[in-house]
């Protein structure tokens, strides 16, 4: 019954590919492209100390630009401070500007490398991810990870690594669909009926078989989870993030409070 629906073929794949991705979704994955090195000095220049330490370093030019007694020297302290925040920030940026690029470059790489093989109409075709489709008639080979969630029609001792989806170290075994209902029908224990279901982001450690595409992109196993991580990087810090911004603004408005004093007792002084 899922199988008519999605109009497919358990041995000759489906046999148009007319607006299946209007209908069942791409499973093309959107990376946007890594942001301007520019941003990235931005954000280093948004840090609280960093913010202390270039109105400490200014304070400290137009004192000893002005009030000091050797003021042909005084600022020079100041000026260090500058050039030492701009080495920071521009390793800080430099940084995370290459490592945001090499990890698109090695999504790229990933994704554009590696072809499965699949059943159209009865013929068999070399495709990569982005190309697959709900309904495809895909082939699993040892070693392969998968690129959607799918059905197994038809597979000889498959197992699956899914640790990356659920940190289990343990390899599952996937059974045949029609082979689960019958085990499912007989066991009284139901919990230990093997899965047909293979799931996206998992790796074929044992065996070879054949499944039907039933879900790609963002409603893929792989896709929800993408979603819900970046959900969560959006919305919310880490504990451990929550305190360093803490002390690192206690910390800041310390040095602003005896910055300023200083400046006030300077000024008297000199006046």
């Amino acid at each position: 019954e899922l199988f008519s629906k999605i109009e497919t073929d358990t041995n000759r794949g489906i046999t148009s590919t007319k607006d299946r991705e209007l209908h069942f979704g791409s499973n093309k994955i959107f990376l946007e492209p890594p942001p301007k090195f520019l941003k990235y000095v931005f954000q280093a220049m948004k840090n609280l100390m960093i913010i202390i330490l270039i109105i400490g370093a200014i304070v400290s030019i137009i004192l000893g630009a002005t009030l000091s007694d050797d003021y042909n020297n005084e600022w020079i302290e100041g000026l260090s401070i500058i050039i030492a925040i701009i080495i920071v920030v521009l390793v800080s940026s430099i940084t995370e500007y290459n490592k945001e690029v090499k990890f698109h470059k090695l999504n790229k790489t990933t994704r554009d490398g590696t072809k499965y093989k699949v059943i159209r109409n009865g013929q068999l075709e070399y495709l990569i991810s982005d190309e697959i489709l709900v309904g495809d008639l895909i082939l699993i080979n040892y070693g392969e990870i998968m690129c959607a969630d799918i059905i197994l029609v038809k597979g000889h001792g498959i197992k699956m690594d899914e640790s990356p989806l659920t940190g289990r170290s343990d390899s599952m075994k996937k059974m045949e669909y029609d082979e689960c209902i019958e085990e499912y029908n007989k066991n009284p224990d139901k919990e230990k009926v093997p899965s047909p279901l293979i799931l996206s982001g998992t790796h074929c450690i044992e065996g070879s078989g054949k499944g039907i595409v039933i879900a790609v992109g963002e409603y893929s196993q792989k896709g929800l989870i993408r979603r819900t991580v970046d959900n969560a990087k959006e919305n919310n810090e880490s504990p451990l993030e929550i305190k360093l911004d803490k002390i690192g603004r206690i910390v800041g408005f310390f040095g602003i409070g005896a910055g300023v004093v200083t400046f006030i007792v300077f000024f008297i002084r000199y006046m």
